[in-house]
């Protein structure tokens, strides 16, 4: 594949977009190609789901693909340059749940299989499980504590991959958004994409234009049954110096019969709280619902921050698939195009390693297991959003819907 592509435009600039420019710039089979990234924004996008205080970075799946993955780029955060600064903190992370069976017993069994039982706790009944999540409250009734895990200063991470690749130099970043794609009949008489408009009417034109908008990319491409964008209502509270060395213990946690998450306070004390995506039928009705849930949460877990306001809520829109895996892979039926979206949630714990196992993929050099589980799908048409959302979901653990 070396010297196939003269140029190479990347839509999004999030951690599918940016990951997948970097390895751009630094593998040399791409040294003579011209490398155009387009963000929506300035970056780092404060609007993409890979922008926020923290991210949970974590070995736990139930597939072997995922948590290998996973493992490799857990190696990363802790001990390459991407977690150097306060990027990543290893707080661990408490699984928990309603029954001991599903998703959680699935992914235990799988990390003692692996020989990570050193590593872990499995916690039952209240007193150990409000012990383990030290926080002066509990949920569920029986899970694990992965002492392995962390989490990962996103927003942070996101600047310290765009600092790296304007270093490198060999990107043009374009602020600017996307109206369509370009595309002409090929010799082959097969429709081609032969680059982009913006909304200004400027076009770029490329041998290859990757999609890695995330949730932007159904506005492009038709994705039906494939993807759609799904939002997550996210809020914060600001923690004094006290109350922030009060939860100095605390791991991250997840619910997954509830599909609510609690992320670490940072140092400089915040804790974030995360609800399941529930509603697609407008953002009123979201953050509606999603701060009840939120409240729930915080009452259930941090009784003594119960009533405490929310300082700031947003809603964080993912792009889900049916299955919960990425969907990276030339589009069956326009060349021209490559496909790099579908993080369902769980994508950006992999943002160290992920652009390598993009441009392996359109080199056509990737690992047969990886090709096959992020092949296109075949497209349900049928499928209604809430179908592809509640499938997403399903995939990643979550049992409340």
């Amino acid at each position: 594949m070396e010297g196939q592509f003269q140029s190479v435009i990347v839509i999004g600039a999030g951690c599918f977009g940016l990951s997948t420019a970097l390895e751009l710039s630094r593998n040399k089979a791409f040294a003579h190609t011209r490398i155009t990234v387009i963000s929506a924004t300035e970056i780092p996008d404060l609007n993409c789901s890979s922008f926020d205080i923290n991210r949970i970075v974590r070995t736990d799946y139930t597939s072997t693909l995922y948590a290998s993955l996973a493992t490799e780029a857990l190696n990363e955060w802790e001990h390459g340059d991407w977690g150097k600064d306060g990027r990543f903190h290893k707080s661990g992370l408490l699984m928990l749940g309603d029954a001991k069976d599903g998703y959680i017993a699935s992914a235990l069994h799988l990390a003692r299989s692996r020989g990570e039982d050193q590593n872990i706790d499995e916690v039952t009944g209240d007193d150990a499980i409000r012990a383990t999540c030290a926080s002066g409250g509990k949920s569920g009734s029986w899970g694990y504590l992965n002492h392995q895990a962390g989490w990962a200063d996103a927003g942070r991470s996101l600047e310290y991959a765009y600092a790296e690749l304007k270093k490198l130099g060999r990107a043009e970043v374009v602020t600017g958004t996307v109206s369509r794609l370009q595309c002409k009949r090929s010799t082959a008489g097969r429709p081609c994409v032969t680059g982009v408009m913006l909304e200004d009417g400027t076009t770029y034109s490329a041998d290859l234009t990757i999609l890695a908008a995330g949730a932007k990319s159904p506005m492009l491409l038709d994705m039906r049954g494939v993807a759609v964008a799904s939002g997550e209502v996210l809020s914060y509270i600001t923690l004094t110096p006290e109350e922030s060395q009060r939860l100095r213990d605390m791991p991250a946690i997840i619910n997954l019969s509830k599909g609510c998450d609690f992320s670490h306070p940072q140092i400089e004390g915040s804790v974030e709280l995360s609800t399941p995506r529930l509603d697609t039928k407008g953002e009123a009705a979201m953050l509606q619902q999603g701060l009840g849930a939120c409240r729930e949460a915080l009452e259930e877990l941090i009784p003594w921050l119960a009533t405490r306001p929310f300082d700031r809520t947003r809603i964080c829109w993912y792009s889900d698939t049916t299955e919960g895996n990425f969907i990276i892979d030339y589009h069956p039926s326009l060349d021209g195009l490559f496909v790099a979206t579908g993080g369902s949630g769980h994508g950006f714990k992999f943002m160290p390693i992920m652009g390598k196992y993009i441009v392996h993929a359109i080199q056509k050099r990737l690992d047969d297991s990886y090709q096959r589980l992020w092949s296109w799908p075949g497209q349900n048409t049928t499928a209604t959003p809430e179908d592809v959302q509640r499938a997403a979901y399903k995939a990643r653990g979550g049992d409340n819907q």
